[in-house]
């Protein structure tokens, strides 16, 4: 099991990778579908919707320590060395505990996030 440096250090390599973040999103998109995961899903997408909002320059004031928390907990969803094993039948425990930990943590910085995406979408639309 990775210990808390690690994760963070993890998550700092993927933030200074655009493009690995992306790899990154992809592996999530498709580890969220396990049955497990089912309750979380939505505020994985999420997750990984910020994460890619940033990459891309379409969310620009964005927190850096909110970025690397989330990046973790996602890494952490694709990366074997759980602290429960996905094999066992309550694996996917742990990993939505940290889906919710890391939501709990950054639920103001999700809000400035929806609030500019609304912004977006009205401006666009006019």
């Amino acid at each position: 099991m990775l210990g808390k440096g690690k994760w963070k250090s993890l998550a700092w390599y993927y933030v200074t990778h655009p493009g690995q973040l992306k790899k990154l999103a992809d592996e999530v998109d498709e580890y969220v579908s396990k049955d497990g995961l089912r309750k979380v899903r939505d505020d994985v997408f999420e997750l990984t919707s910020y994460v890619q909002d940033v990459v891309t320059g379409k969310y620009k004031h964005y927190n850096l320590t909110s970025l690397v928390m989330i990046v973790a907990a996602l890494v952490y969803l694709v990366t074997p060395a759980d602290v429960i094993p996905d094999i066992l039948p309550t694996g996917l425990v742990d990993d939505a505990a940290v889906v919710v930990w890391v939501m709990r943590r950054v639920m103001g910085e999700l809000e400035r996030y929806r609030a500019s995406k609304c912004e977006e979408s009205s401006e666009a639309s006019f």
